[in-house]
């Protein structure tokens, strides 16, 4: 049986009340927006930063990439991301999505391909980005051509930093009520645990 697992950075409460107070103001000026009225707003538990998505992973492969990832998270200190804005996703494209972006980072960037790499010699992966974007998406909805009928980037957002100290492997599961997000196992970073 295979499981459809990721690697998450968790956010903390902080964060998590942050992005509730930008999804209540938002809440109301979607509803002058026909494309956004159906706005479907992630639920603040199952918010993350993806470190990386691995797909369906089959059983006698799962204990191979808990010990990669543990390999990579002893072998990565602990790093800040900064919060950038606010953005509908993906921008080169009609969006879907809304998109919490952190700046670029180079510990990020690093954690993502050290990831792939280890992984990458027990699973096949998605094409590999050339810089993968931290962010958290905080919202979904169908994609339409937005006409600048709302401008995400005039939010104010507060200055929000977040430090990773760890990560985790979350399986995600669909439900009648849509999908839920179970922690396989946490890694410190840095550390032997």
């Amino acid at each position: 049986m295979s499981r459809r697992w990721f690697i998450a950075i968790p956010l903390d409460e902080s964060h998590k009340d942050a992005f509730a107070r930008f999804r209540k103001h938002h809440t109301s000026a979607f509803r002058d927006v026909p494309q956004l009225k159906k706005v479907r707003w992630i639920d603040p538990e199952k918010l993350h930063i993806t470190g990386l998505f691995l797909g369906d992973v089959e059983d006698e492969k799962q204990q191979a990439v808990q010990e990669a990832v543990q390999k990579v998270a002893q072998q990565t200190q602990p790093f800040h991301l900064h919060l950038h804005t606010c953005i509908f996703a993906p921008e080169s494209r009609k969006p879907r999505m809304i998109w919490a972006r952190f700046h670029n980072n180079h510990d990020f960037t690093h954690f993502h391909f050290s990831l792939r790499e280890q992984i990458g010699h027990h699973l096949t992966l998605e094409e590999a980005p050339k810089e993968p974007i931290p962010h958290v998406t905080l919202a979904r909805f169908k994609p339409f051509r937005n006409n600048n009928q709302v401008d995400l980037r005039q939010t104010e957002m507060p200055q929000l930093a977040l430090t990773v100290e760890h990560c985790e492997i979350w399986c995600s599961e669909r439900h009648q009520e849509g999908a839920y997000y179970r922690t396989v196992r946490s890694f410190q970073l840095g550390s032997d645990k």
